[in-house]
């Protein structure tokens, strides 16, 4: 199977804050369906160049974060080319949800214990109360 993959940065300008700076998101499209990450940057809208994908300008606030978004598409290009090998069915929000973590399975207190406790039973032997 094919994958068409593609990462794209934008503005939201109908969302701006007091001082005039909208969001940074980047979006992935993976065969044609899209999700969305907000990267937490604000950013002047007359600094954004949309057809280059990135900030204009040479200055210190230019160049870091266009070195942050290079960054951030070399991670999701990695967790991409990952998915690719373990070649199993992935889509768009796989590839974000690896992005931000939520791919891992916590294990909470009470089954850390009770495998704890299932280890330790194994261990000694018990089968339970005898009476």
């Amino acid at each position: 199977m094919v994958n068409t993959f593609s990462t794209l940065f934008y503005i939201k300008d109908e969302r701006r804050d007091k001082n005039g700076k909208s969001g940074l998101y980047l979006r992935i499209t993976l065969n044609g369906r899209r999700t969305s990450i907000s990267l937490h940057r604000k950013i002047n809208p007359s600094k954004w160049d949309s057809r280059m994908n990135k900030l204009k300008g040479k200055g210190v606030e230019a160049e870091e974060l266009n070195r942050f978004m290079t960054t951030i598409r070399h991670k999701v290009n990695r967790i991409q080319h990952q998915l690719i090998e373990q070649g199993k069915p992935f889509t768009s929000l796989d590839i974000k949800n690896k992005y931000q973590g939520k791919d891992k399975v916590v294990k909470m207190l009470l089954s850390v214990f009770d495998e704890h406790n299932h280890q330790m039973k194994q261990l000694v032997g018990w089968k339970g109360r005898s009476k």
